[in-house]
C-alpha cells in the first residue's frame, strides 16, 4: 500500500527500535517526519534514502541513540534536523555530507568526540552543539562547513576554531571578559598591571610586616597595630593571587584556549580563588575592627571603653577563621556549588558581576554584595562619627595632652586607609547590585574591576601606613619641634612639605 498524499508523519512515543531501508518506501512524499522519543540505537547509512522530499526530521528524545553512521542522510533535501537528548557520543567524518540545511540541532547530547571534517560538505545556516561534554576535537572539526551564519557551542574555545568566514559576534558563547583564544589576559595593559600590582602588593606588605615585627614592636602591642598588621597580611594574600594569575598568563601565552579547561579546573586556580576571597573578606572585617577601635578611642578619651590587646587578638583570629571558611566552603560543598565556583573565568574570581546564574551565584551575591555592602555602610557611619569627633576636638587640641593628640592623629590618618578601601569595594558592590537586577555590566568594566579596582588597595596600603610613618619619624628626628600645630615658624615651602608628611603619618 502506498501513502502517496501523506506529507507529515508523527510516530513518536512508539517504542521503535530499528528502522530499515524499506521502512519508508511507501511514504516517499513525506515533508515532516517525527521519530522523537523512541528506542532507536543507531542511525544507519542511507536509511532515509527513499524520502527525497523530506524537509524536517525530528529525532530528539531517542535516549539510546549512540551513533550516526556516515552518509546516513545521503541524497536528502532536508532543511532541519533535530537530534537532541540522546546518548550520541561521537560525530564521525562526513556524517552530514551533502546536506543543505537551515538548522542542525545537536544540542543536549553526550558528544565527547568530534572528528576532523565531521561537517565536511555540509551547508547549514545555523549549527547548535551546545550542552555537550566535547573533549576530543582538533582545529579541523569545522573544516568544509559551508554557509554558516550562526554557531552555538558549549564553550568559547570552540569559537577559536570556527570557520574563518564566520564573524566572532555570530559564534556563541562570546569570549569572557578577560581571555582571548591566545592569552588568558588578552589586553597588554592588564597583563602589565597584573605584574606591577602583584609585585608591589607582595614587596610592600612584606616590608610592612617585617618593619612592625622587628623594628616597631611597641606598635604591634597596641590594638590598632595588631589590626593594621593583619590588614597587611590580608593585602599580601591578594598580591600572591595576582602573581599566580600573572604567571599562568605567561605560561599559557599564545595557546591559552587549548589549556583553558585544564587551567580553570586546576588546583592552582582554586587556590588563587581562595586567596582572593580570604584577602578581600579579611580586609573588609579588619577595616571594620579598625573603625570600631578608633571610634572608641576618640569617643571615650579617658579609656572607659576600650578593646584590650587580648580581645583584639581573639577578634583577629575569629576574622581569619570566618574568612577561610567562607573561601573553602564552595570547594568542600560540591553538591551545591559544583566545580565551577572559582572557575567561572580564567582569573578564578567568584565576583557576581555578570548575569550568569551558575552554581553558587546566590552565595556570591550574599557574601560579596550583601555582606560587604552592609559592612561598608556601617564603616561609613563609623568613619563619619570619627570625622566629626576629630573636627570637634581639634579645636581644643593645644590644651589636650600629648597622648590625646596622638589618638586623634592616628584616627585621622587611619581614615585614609579606610576611605581608600571603601573606594575600591563600594563600586564593586554597586555593580553587583546592578547585575542582580538585570543590568549588563560591560566586559571591559568587569576586567578592569578585577585587575585594578579590587587589588590596587593591597598595593598602596603599605605606602600609606608604613612608608610614610618611617619618613615622618625621620623628619621628626630632624625637626623635633615640628608637629601639626608648630609649623608656623618654618618657610612656606617647608611648612607645606612637613604638613603633608605629617598628615600621612599613621603612628
Amino acid at each position: 500500500m502506498s501513502f502517496f498524499f501523506l506529507i507529515e508523519m508523527n510516530i513518536s512515543f512508539s517504542s521503535i527500535e530499528v528502522i530499515s531501508k524499506e521502512s519508508f518506501s511507501h511514504t516517499k512524499n513525506l515533508l515532516h517526519l517525527d521519530l522523537s522519543y523512541n528506542l532507536l540505537t543507531i542511525i544507519q547509512s542511507n536509511v532515509f534514502n527513499a524520502l527525497k522530499y523530506l524537509r524536517i526530521l525530528d529525532l530528539w528524545g531517542n535516549r539510546l541513540i549512540s551513533l550516526i553512521e556516515p552518509i546516513a542522510f545521503n541524497g536528502l533535501t532536508l532543511k532541519q534536523i533535530t537530534i537532541s537528548y540522546t546518548k550520541l557520543n561521537v560525530i564521525m567524518k562526513n556524517s552530514f555530507n551533502g546536506l543543505n540545511l537551515s538548522k542542525l540541532d545537536l544540542s543536549h547530547n553526550l558528544i565527547e568526540t568530534v572528528e576532523d571534517f565531521a561537517f565536511d560538505r555540509l551547508t547549514v545556516n545555523e549549527l547548535d552543539i551546545t550542552f555537550n561534554p566535547i573533549k576530543n576535537f582538533k582545529k579541523a572539526m569545522f573544516n568544509g562547513l559551508i554557509g554558516l551564519q550562526k554557531l552555538s557551542t558549549p564553550k568559547y574555545k570552540f569559537c577559536c576554531v570556527r570557520p574563518i568566514y564566520l564573524e566572532e559576534e555570530n559564534c556563541f558563547p562570546h569570549r569572557d571578559e578577560f581571555s582571548s583564544c591566545g592569552d588568558l589576559m588578552r589586553r597588554t595593559t592588564l597583563q602589565f598591571l597584573l605584574w606591577i600590582i602583584g609585585v608591589l602588593a607582595i614587596t610592600g606588605n612584606i616590608f610592612s610586616i617585617v618593619y612592625r615585627v622587628f623594628f616597631d614592636k611597641k606598635r604591634l602591642k597596641m590594638v590598632y597595630g595588631i589590626f593594621v598588621t593583619n590588614l597587611a597580611m590580608a593585602d599580601l594574600l591578594m598580591g600572591v593571587y595576582m602573581l599566580i594569575i600573572a604567571i599562568a598568563d605567561s605560561v599559557y601565552r599564545g595557546r591559552y584556549i587549548e589549556e583553558d579547561e585544564h587551567w580553570r579546573r586546576s588546583a592552582w586556580c582554586s587556590f588563587a580563588g581562595i586567596l582572593s576571597t580570604v584577602s578581600s573578606e579579611a580586609s573588609v572585617l579588619l577595616i571594620s575592627l579598625i573603625t570600631v577601635d578608633r571610634l572608641l578611642v576618640i569617643k571615650y578619651p579617658f579609656g572607659s571603653l576600650r578593646i584590650s590587646t587580648l580581645l583584639a587578638k581573639v577578634m583577629v583570629l575569629f576574622c581569619w577563621i570566618v574568612c577561610i571558611l567562607i573561601a573553602i566552603l564552595p570547594i568542600v560543598q560540591s553538591n551545591y556549588f559544583g566545580d565551577q565556583f572559582y572557575s567561572k573565568s580564567g582569573v578564578c574570581l567568584a565576583l557576581p558581576l555578570t548575569k550568569d546564574r551558575s552554581a553558587g551565584w546566590l552565595y556570591s551575591i550574599v557574601i560579596f554584595i550583601g555582606f560587604n555592602f552592609v559592612t561598608f555602610v556601617m564603616i561609613a557611619l563609623g568613619q563619619t562619627m570619627i570625622f566629626y569627633e576629630i573636627r570637634h576636638q581639634s579645636l581644643a587640641m593645644k590644651k589636650n595632652r600629648s597622648a590625646r593628640r596622638n589618638d586623634l592623629k592616628v584616627a585621622r590618618n587611619l581614615l585614609l586607609v579606610v576611605t581608600t578601601d571603601f573606594a575600591c569595594w563600594f563600586p564593586i558592590g554597586c555593580m553587583g547590585l546592578l547585575s542582580v537586577n538585570g543590568y549588563t555590566i560591560p566586559g571591559e568594566v568587569y576586567a578592569w574591576t578585577a585587575v585594578l579596582i579590587l587589588p590596587i588597595n593591597s598595593a598602596i596600603n603599605p605606602f600609606l601606613y608604613t612608608v610614610t610613618a618611617i619618613i615622618n619619624n625621620k623628619v621628626n628626628s630632624i625637626f623635633p619641634f615640628c608637629n601639626s600645630f608648630q609649623l608656623e615658624s618654618l618657610s612656606s615651602v617647608m611648612k607645606f612639605v612637613l604638613h603633608v608628611i605629617y598628615s600621612l603619618n599613621f603612628y
